[in-house]
């Protein structure tokens, strides 16, 4: 398989994952980017501003978001909410990445190579 091609699966698999996760922390409670791009970190996930703010305005284009201004020391800060029907497609992709999930989990596992064990009995007939 080309390296190429197998890097543009990986990298769509997680633009998808990464929709999910910005879902769910807008189900917790209000987020703003700052906060989402430390959480992100702090799992592993390393995502720039310049990636992280277009994907939260085409999730609030969607209706998956929507977003409210505050101030916050002085600075306008835009918060992010998750809607009705971003709760609605959350629990649709908790439903299907769980179904994945059992599905596939011992398919994809590798198989640990088994010794080979030489047979020294000899069978019984009946």
């Amino acid at each position: 398989m080309d390296q190429d091609y197998r890097k543009q699966i990986s990298q769509s698999f997680l633009n998808g994952m990464l929709k999910v996760i910005v879902l769910y922390q807008a189900s917790v409670g209000p987020v703003y980017g700052g906060r989402l791009r430390n959480d992100l970190r702090a799992q592993g996930y390393e995502i720039s501003p310049g990636s992280l703010y277009p994907l939260l305005h085409s999730l609030e284009q969607s209706d998956l978001l929507k977003s409210r201004l505050k101030v916050y020391k002085g600075r306008m800060r835009k918060y992010y909410e998750i809607t009705v029907c971003g709760k609605t497609c959350l629990d649709e992709m908790r439903t299907q990445v769980g179904d994945i999930v059992r599905e596939y989990s011992l398919k994809l596992r590798p198989r640990p190579k088994a010794p080979r064990q030489r047979i020294t009995k000899s069978f019984k007939t009946l």
